[in-house]
């Protein structure tokens, strides 16, 4: 079983990427929220291990520039 705090973590990165994409002006950056809004969804329900490798390829993702 994983952490409590690394499913809070991507229940709270998933809101955060939902609120983007409402607000995004660009269809394009709104696609990316949404699909990494649905990324945090699945990792919130992901096991421990898959969820930590999903997690180090989602830091990458959030310091890439769209």
């Amino acid at each position: 079983m994983k952490p409590e705090h690394d499913t809070e973590y991507a229940l709270e990165r998933e809101a955060q990427e939902r609120i983007a994409a409402r607000t995004a002006i660009d269809p394009a950056a709104r696609n990316i929220h949404l699909a990494l809004a649905e990324r945090y969804a699945d990792q919130a329900s992901a096991p421990s291990e898959q969820f930590m490798l999903s997690r180090r390829r989602n830091r990458f993702l959030d310091r890439a520039e769209w």
